[in-house]
């Protein structure tokens, strides 16, 4: 059932709420009154972007390989990732922009900034030694 929901940032929205039990649908309608609506979370998401790759200011990003799909999620998670890095380490994002495997993005985005500058040292010393 469709039900107009108003969002904590004041926006009014539109959702299909469904439920075996009246609760459900309560629970379900709350729980989204409390977020913010669609378009006030894309802007966030979209200011949050912007503010981080200003953050990267003149670091040279090489493009990415692995599938389209890799490479799209690889390229966020880098963006937002680089700029928190280069709080705890100044020179680390430098040497981390020089990867190029979206999959190694896509893998260690759960880490640590210090597991994460620790698994690229070991990283290279592998592709080094090789």
């Amino acid at each position: 059932m469709d039900r107009s929901i108003t969002h904590s940032c004041g926006h009014e929205q539109s959702h299909f709420v469904d439920g075996t039990f009246a609760a459900d649908i309560d629970r379900m309608t709350a729980r989204l009154a409390r977020q913010r609506c669609r378009q006030c979370r894309e802007g966030a998401a979209a200011a949050r972007a912007a503010v981080n790759l200003l953050a990267l200011g003149a670091l040279v990003l090489p493009p990415l390989e692995g599938s389209p799909r890799q490479v799209a999620w690889a390229e966020k998670l880098r963006a937002a990732r680089l700029p928190t890095v280069m709080k705890t380490s100044p020179t680390a994002p430098a040497r981390l922009a020089e990867v190029r495997d979206a999959k190694w993005w896509i893998e260690v985005r759960a880490m640590s900034d210090a597991q994460l500058i620790a698994s690229f040292d070991t990283a290279a010393a592998i592709t080094v030694s090789v």
